[in-house]
């Protein structure tokens, strides 16, 4: 460390004193006269130190020819030392000594205002130093802020490795595969946490028959009293996570119950588990209940692709008039076939929908075998047509209809032959067409009694702005869903739904398509148009229905066949609003071996169980014979098409 500069007659006094106290800058002893009538040493006015500081190192050498530093180890290098310790206001040290010209250093001048600090090394702060408020340079970025920075927990921390799927499979003992079923009765466990139970069950690789004894008998909970437990949560939630787990338990019941055919003990324990199964309290049993799914994921909510159906729309209108023909059925199941289509067509219930538009669809609604009549005029089915080109979109169906028989005899009026005009075919499989040559002009007819109407009618309250009321729209107001087939002026419509937009959703009952339009739009409409059926005919195509999700529907009917028999036969049949020979009927002709092997097992069951058998064979006013009606055709239809590797029972 060098000290600054001092008078050589003060340097030469000092060296005989123990003690030599340098006087800092500015001090009156550094103003005195130098011998020889010299100028003073140093100026305490600042701007006589900038200007010292702005001369040149030549001239300020010559004015301090006469000082000297003190060699290394002096007394005044270590009292200097001690004055550096009390003055703080000094600047620290530089990092590096000076080289050897030492003895001819340039003068001290004090730094600019806006100049860099030194680069010298300081000691480390005993506290933590706060975060700059400024921006990190690129070379040495900040450090995240206390507040975001997450901890991140150690390799070996007790949930690193839980989380991740193993790599080997957990072996399962006797009463851990019981505890794992009693989740399935229990209504406080969520369904993830049964599925994943019901996945462990499924990866046990031998179910024996001393196990499944076991899981039938528990007295806290047994496998069949989850059955019951996961499919009434089912049927009431109606969702996908019920629904999968419904198909595990289904799933993991048949892999239990497959062992009764080698095992008598099994059979007779099933058998008497089965009559529980068979028992109601007031609402359906669970045997009932699995009818149920296998009927609701078999066609209630199966539907064809959108594009499929515009594809079999656009191929059918361009048929030229007369081409199309259809025999045409009144529906054996009338009321549920449009109640399901007013469901998954306009999203509503029919118990929203006014009455009149509903039983005015019912009146009309028939089953129609559709025929393409050739150049040569021969005819044949477009039923088998749409079953070749669409075989992943469609199933072959037969579907329940009313004999003349069963309507007074009046055979010409039930089952005419009409010439079909399609105007669109939807994905429930249904076709909306006009079934008369003179279509066009009755729709004229009807849309001039609408603009009479809307001369004389008021704009719509709020009592006919609700859904499932009929009122009357323009057409230039209108925002329409297709093209219509015939271009009408006024329309008929049933309110859908209502947009906070002020806009309403219509369903033009008389064109089959749909529409939306601004509340101030719409119009009412009088009772007298009200009661006028649709022009449109709603039909049930007869041979083909939607494929359906096969998934939980294969289980399902694979645990009934298991727990039909002689005991539980007759409930399956006692309730007609159950169609359960319809359900049968449908899976036989659905061309799968999963589906129609169980089909075969419950049909044999029910038709050698004399209790049972009656409800096959008997008929009444209102009630067909389901034995001639559907059953005996749809065995025929099997035999007739059929691969020759379909087992068939003897």
């Amino acid at each position: 460390v060098l000290p600054p500069p001092v008078h050589m007659q003060a340097l030469h006094q000092g060296l005989h004193a123990e003690r030599i106290v340098v006087p800092p800058p500015g001090h009156p002893f550094l103003l005195k006269k130098r011998p020889g009538g010299a100028g003073p040493v140093a100026s305490s006015s600042p701007s006589a130190g900038r200007q010292t500081g702005s001369s040149s190192s030549g001239e300020q050498f010559h004015n301090i020819r006469d000082v000297i530093i003190p060699p290394p180890g002096h007394p005044f290098l270590a009292s200097h030392n001690q004055m550096q310790a009390v003055h703080t206001f000094s600047p620290p040290p530089p990092l590096h000594s000076p080289p050897p010209s030492y003895l001819l250093p340039p003068p001290f001048s004090p730094p600019p205002l806006h100049s860099p600090p030194p680069s010298y090394l300081l000691p480390p702060p005993k506290e933590p130093l706060a975060p700059s408020s400024h921006p990190a340079s690129p070379s040495h970025p900040a450090p995240p802020s206390p507040v975001t920075l997450l901890p991140k927990p150690p390799a070996s921390s007790l949930l690193s490795g839980l989380l991740v799927t193993p790599t080997t499979t957990r072996q399962l003992s006797t009463p851990d595969i019981l505890s794992l079923v009693l989740r399935l009765s229990s209504g406080r466990i969520p369904p993830g946490a049964k599925k994943s139970g019901l996945m462990q069950l499924l990866q046990v690789p031998s179910v024996t028959e001393s196990l499944v004894h076991q899981l039938l008998t528990m007295e806290s909970g047994d496998l069949l009293c989850g059955v019951k437990c996961v499919l009434a949560n089912y049927l009431d939630t109606e969702s996908e996570d019920a629904a999968e787990v419904v198909e595990l338990t289904l799933t993991f019941l048949n892999k239990c119950l497959a062992l009764q055919k080698s095992s008598p003990r099994l059979r007779s324990l099933v058998v008497g588990k089965s009559r529980e199964l068979a028992v109601s309290f007031g609402g359906l049993s669970a045997l009932e209940k699995m009818v149920v799914v296998s009927r609701a994921r078999g066609n209630n909510t199966a539907m064809v692709d959108q594009v499929v159906c515009e594809e079999i729309t656009q191929e059918l209108r361009l048929l030229p008039a007369g081409k199309l023909l259809g025999c045409c059925y009144t529906a054996g199941d009338l009321q549920g076939e449009v109640a399901s289509w007013v469901r998954m067509e306009l999203e509503m219930d029919t118990g929203a929908t006014q009455s009149t538009f509903v039983r005015s669809i019912e009146e009309k609604y028939r089953v129609v075998e559709l025929f393409l009549l050739r150049e040569d005029m021969t005819e044949v089915s477009l039923s088998g047509a749409l079953l070749s080109k669409y075989s992943r979109s469609f199933w072959p169906a037969v579907h329940t209809v009313r004999q003349a028989s069963q309507l007074g005899g009046q055979a010409g009026q039930d089952s005419p032959c009409v010439c079909l005009t399609v105007v669109r075919f939807s994905p429930t499989g249904h076709v909306l067409a006009y079934t008369d040559m003179d279509w066009q002009a009755r729709l004229d007819q009807l849309d001039q009694e609408l603009q009479v109407c809307q001369a004389v009618s008021h704009k719509a309250g709020d009592r006919d702005l609700q859904p499932g009321h009929m009122v009357m729209a323009h057409r230039a107001a209108m925002k329409l869903s297709t093209t219509p087939l015939y271009q009408f002026n006024q329309a008929r419509a049933i309110v859908l739904s209502l947009s906070p937009d002020d806009t309403v959703e219509l369903y033009l009952m008389d064109h089959g398509i749909q529409a939306s339009i601004s509340t101030n739009m719409v119009s009412s409409l009088s009772p007298s148009l009200k009661t006028l059926s649709p022009r449109l005919v709603l039909c049930r195509v007869q041979g083909i229905t939607p494929t359906p999700s096969t998934k939980l529907l294969t289980q399902s009917i694979t645990s009934l066949s298991h727990l039909t028999n002689s005991a539980t036969a007759s409930s399956l049949l006692m309730k007609p609003s159950l169609s359960t020979p319809k359900m049968l009927c449908q899976l036989l002709s659905s061309q799968q071996t999963s589906l129609i092997s169980p089909a075969l097992d419950i049909l044999l069951v029910l038709s050698s169980t004399q209790a049972s058998c009656k409800y096959l064979v008997n008929s009444g006013p209102n009630i067909p014979c389901m034995a001639v009606e559907l059953i005996i055709p749809s065995l025929l239809c099997l035999l007739s098409s059929s691969p020759a590797s379909l087992p068939l029972r003897p």
